[in-house]
């Protein structure tokens, strides 16, 4: 998978996450759930490979956690 498909697939989770659906109470529970669910997963996909590098940006422990 290209990370352009990640890009679009949080984006549209993000979009989806914000938009009302007219379900009954328990639908929008499970619709909430589910796409809570789907941005947290495509958001740490994203976010761990940036994390992951701050720690070999520098050598020097104070620039790092200054």
């Amino acid at each position: 998978m290209t990370p352009n498909f990640f890009a679009y697939s949080i984006n549209t989770s993000a979009s989806v996450l914000a938009l009302a659906a007219s379900l009954d109470t328990s639908g929008k529970l499970l619709y909430a759930y589910i796409t809570y669910i789907l941005f947290n997963i495509f958001y740490s996909v994203i976010n761990v490979p940036y994390s992951s590098v701050l720690a070999s940006m520098s050598n020097d422990y104070q620039v790092r956690n200054y």
